[in-house]
């Protein structure tokens, strides 16, 4: 099997790049987490190696008679590749912030497409939740007018734990399963 390198999932975070963006100009605490999110996520996606091989393979999607071990099998090699691919589409936003909602749509719509095996069913879910959470919280942005966010630093101090704590598990329960 391919193991699911850690730091897979959290691969994903420099999407909160964009939030960011959005509570820079509150000061303190959030702008502070925001950068801590991003850059956890960084350091996460540097330590990370692509596989090409997994990138060809389905991102955990299986017929409803696939057993627990294919589903694990799937799951470890789609899921990485997967991981990677929205981490490089979501850096491009930090560049043109006003395709954010449209690639987070996108990511949302791939990650829920997995179906990841119960071992690490709720964690997944725990993940997908928090990055749907942050595509709702970009739809809401003013992208023209960063300064105009403030009011959401809360928002995204909320999705944290799932982002991180959910993609930490994963990590784990991909070193332990893979």
């Amino acid at each position: 099997m391919t193991a699911l390198r850690s730091g897979r999932a959290l691969a994903v975070l420099p999407l909160a790049a964009v939030l960011a963006l959005g509570t820079a100009c509150s000061g303190g605490d959030s702008s502070d987490a925001a950068a801590g999110t991003t850059s956890a996520a960084s350091s996460a996606a540097t330590s990370s190696s692509s596989s090409s091989s997994a990138r060809s393979s389905a991102a955990g999607s299986s017929s409803t008679s696939a057993t627990e071990e294919e589903r694990i099998e799937s799951f470890c090699t789609g899921a990485p590749a997967l991981l990677d691919d929205i981490s490089s589409d979501l850096t491009s936003v930090q560049q043109a912030p006003q395709e954010a909602p449209q690639r987070l749509s996108d990511a949302v719509t791939k990650l829920q497409a997995v179906d990841p095996p119960a071992g690490v069913a709720p964690q997944w879910q725990r993940f997908v939740g928090a990055v749907t959470g942050l595509r709702d919280l970009v739809g809401k942005l003013d992208l023209a007018n960063p300064q105009n966010n403030t009011q959401y630093a809360g928002e995204l101090q909320a999705l944290q734990p799932g982002l991180v704590d959910g993609g930490s598990a994963i990590d784990d329960w991909g070193k332990a399963n893979c």
